[in-house]
């Protein structure tokens, strides 16, 4: 960056290079999310994309949305929302959340996502009813959505607020999964133990204590005992 800073002047290829560069990075992203996210995920980065690109606020973006590749890239991407073709990722999440509410129907389940974008994508598809569950009368399954509070592009927010009102109706019953953006695993919470000895550990560590090697065959460990703080003090307990 600091040869282009200095040489552009004098080099424009370096410029062209450059704007090369972050258009093959945002391929690579689009690549990525439907690799791993899914037809929505990559829909919502194409609206991204072509915003950038109307606006003028990236060359790159502008590059990329010109070409007949990508055009027909989203036209098939189009197709399969309206198809309602999803990862299959999304078939097993519901798998493995319908086995632990059968088998504790009380359970409390938070499913993590890494794409905060298609939060609404994974609850709606959480919802909706398989052949499966009209066989055995009902959905057992009360998803929504848990994200932070702040605003990412035009989508805004959970107000502390309302955070805490889908919090309370977890605890009573009302909802029994929440779709949340995901937290890293290397960040650190302080804990309680149920033996009152505090602790430091990161996120990771202390949820795969509760995760038994063999996911598909046992259910997860209950979390009972432990305590830590929220983001405004209050204590929570497990």
């Amino acid at each position: 960056r600091a040869r282009i800073m200095s040489h552009g002047r004098s080099q424009p290829s370096l410029f062209f290079a450059a704007s090369k560069c972050a258009a093959m990075l945002k391929v690579s992203h689009a690549e990525e999310l439907i690799e791993t996210q899914g037809i929505g995920a990559l829909m919502s980065y194409f609206e991204k994309l072509e915003e950038e690109a109307r606006t003028g606020k990236s060359k790159a973006a502008r590059a990329i949305m010109a070409d007949e590749d990508i055009k027909t890239a989203k036209r098939l991407t189009q197709k399969l929302l309206f198809e309602k073709v999803q990862h299959p990722k999304y078939a097993e999440l519901k798998k493995i959340v319908l086995r632990q509410l059968a088998a504790l129907p009380e359970s409390k389940i938070i499913v993590f996502n890494h794409y905060r974008d298609s939060i609404l994508e994974v609850v709606e598809f959480l919802h909706n009813n398989t052949d499966e569950m009209l066989a055995n009368g009902n959905n057992p399954i009360k998803a929504t959505k848990f994200i932070g509070q702040a605003t990412k592009g035009t989508k805004k927010g959970m107000s502390q607020k309302l955070q805490q009102e889908v919090l309370e109706e977890l605890r009573a019953g009302t909802q029994n999964v929440l779709v949340c953006s995901s937290l890293h695993p290397d960040e650190f919470i302080v804990l309680q133990n149920p033996e009152g000895r505090i602790q430091i550990k990161k996120i990771g560590e202390f949820i795969d204590k509760f995760i038994p090697e063999n996911i598909s065959t046992k259910a997860t460990k209950q979390i009972a005992g432990w305590k830590t703080l929220s983001s405004n003090g209050k204590e929570v307990s497990f």
